[in-house]
């Protein structure tokens, strides 16, 4: 399950007649992820999505800053 925009929904594709209101939802979309999370996930599976986020995130940091 991810953030889908409301207007880029099938119904409401159909249904809405101006797509300004979500101007800033619709331009964020495509730089969203989404994390594997359900109630059942075991504390190793866990600890595995967050440290694949942690060693991301550091990875676009040091790249972003100029650093190798």
């Amino acid at each position: 399950m991810h953030f889908i925009p409301i207007p880029e929904h099938p119904y409401c594709r159909r249904t809405l007649e101006r797509r300004d209101p979500y101007i800033r939802a619709l331009a964020e979309y495509p730089r969203l992820i989404s994390l594997p999370l359900y109630s059942r996930m075991p504390d190793a599976d866990v600890d595995y999505v967050i440290e694949a986020v942690e060693e991301i995130t550091e990875r676009f940091r040091k790249r972003c800053s100029g650093s190798a």
